[in-house]
């Protein structure tokens, strides 16, 4: 296995933030090490307003890292999440 490091986002629901190690370590088992720009609760957004969220946090934190990945969960589910909450 050749180790390879990529800038990551991981789009994700906050009552998901302690399965993300589960799955960096799941990736690091397969030689990937990744750089995470997510926002969870170690880095929080307080910010209140969905269009400041979207293009002056969430965006570029997504155009840096380059890949994003999307944790989806039982979790995920229950939030009723639609394509309304991404800056694509």
């Amino acid at each position: 296995m050749v180790n390879e490091t990529k800038n990551v986002f991981i789009s994700h629901v906050h009552e998901d933030d302690s399965g993300l190690g589960k799955l960096k370590d799941l990736l690091a088992n397969h030689g990937m090490t990744i750089r995470d720009s997510s926002i969870n609760s170690d880095r929080p957004n307080n910010a209140t307003s969905p269009g400041y969220i979207k293009s002056q946090i969430l965006a570029p934190q997504i155009q840096w890292a380059g890949t994003l990945l999307v944790y989806i969960s039982p979790q995920t589910k229950k939030m009723g999440l639609t394509s309304a909450h991404y800056p694509m």
